[in-house]
């Protein structure tokens, strides 16, 4: 982890932009990951606004593909990617969705918008200069509707006509979605091939419909899991199969840390904070210590799921 993350800030103390931000130079930079949490200030939403973030002349001479982030905040953030992050990215997802349970034939309904990862990610269809996303790695097929609540009715359609085994849906569509399924009778006659509604949401609204599902709900024979994406920091975490509050996600892109949400001191692990997110694997546009509005705790224990990878605990 150290020897990803000290390349990361290496590159970082190259790009002047972020100097008066990181207080970084190629002679100032932290030898240790304790140096690194105490040294290195954590960045807010805010500061990604003003910052030219973007290294237009990679060394590597790829393209750099930009997408907006979907925020509350005005004016809006943008994320860049070169062709080969990109491409380490949708593997990511694709490792989530193998997790779920996703294979090859399955055909996948996804109600979001296009600025969100797990559109933008799931097919090289969607997004110039991705040649191969999670859909064509696991051999699935990715059917995109548009994320406004108002399609919901195509939304169905796709169920009912396409046949999807998977859909993913962004949380704020979840109780319309639902509730339409379980009201229009859809699903007795899909029973054997729709599976799984894998519920996607960014921090700005995770978990805020999740207590508050339709009354038809408990009609759906159906399993749901939970998405979380911090997309600034390009980071996903997946909802345990037995604890619905503990959240995996890999530790081999991501430095994930908690702070006092106050002082902003590290914490120890396994201790309730500020969830802050580094991805060592983004060089065309850094981003150090990313704070996210998650308040939970690091667990590092092999979860009773069976699974040996770290969780988030909300």
């Amino acid at each position: 982890m150290w020897a990803k993350l000290r390349r990361l800030l290496r590159r970082v103390s190259q790009l002047h932009a972020h100097l008066n931000n990181w207080s970084l130079s190629p002679d100032n930079l932290p030898s240790d990951l304790d140096s690194f949490r105490s040294k290195v200030p954590v960045t807010r939403p805010e500061a990604l606004q003003t910052l030219a973030l973007f290294d237009e002349n990679p060394k590597n001479s790829q393209q750099i593909v930009k997408f907006t982030v979907q925020t509350e905040h005005s004016p809006p953030i943008y994320l860049g990617f070169t062709e080969r992050e990109i491409s380490i990215y949708a593997a990511e997802l694709a490792k989530y969705w193998a997790a779920i349970g996703i294979k090859r034939g399955d055909r996948i309904l996804l109600y979001d918008y296009g600025t969100s990862p797990l559109v933008y990610l799931a097919s090289f269809a969607f997004t110039p200069h991705l040649n191969r996303g999670a859909a064509e790695r696991l051999g699935a097929v990715a059917i995109c509707n548009d994320g406004l609540p108002e399609l919901v009715d195509r939304a169905i359609h796709v169920v009912r006509f396409v046949k999807p085994r998977f859909a993913f849906v962004r949380e704020e569509v979840e109780n319309p979605f639902l509730g339409r399924l379980a009201s229009e009778g859809v699903l007795p006659d899909l029973e054997e091939s729709f599976e799984c509604v894998v519920v996607s949401a960014d921090e700005t609204i995770f978990l805020k419909n999740s207590n508050n599902l339709p009354a038809e709900f408990g009609k759906l024979q159906l399993t749901e899991r939970r998405l979380l994406r911090i997309d600034v920091a390009r980071f996903f975490a997946l909802q345990c199969p037995l604890d619905s509050r503990s959240f995996h996600f890999s530790p081999d892109l991501h430095f994930v840390e908690t702070v006092d949400p106050t002082t902003l001191k590290p914490l120890p692990s396994g201790e309730e904070g500020a969830i802050v997110v580094t991805p060592i694997f983004i060089l065309a546009q850094p981003v150090l210590r990313y704070m996210s509005n998650l308040i939970g705790s690091i667990e590092w224990d092999c979860c009773r799921c069976g699974s040996k990878q770290p969780r988030l605990l909300f």
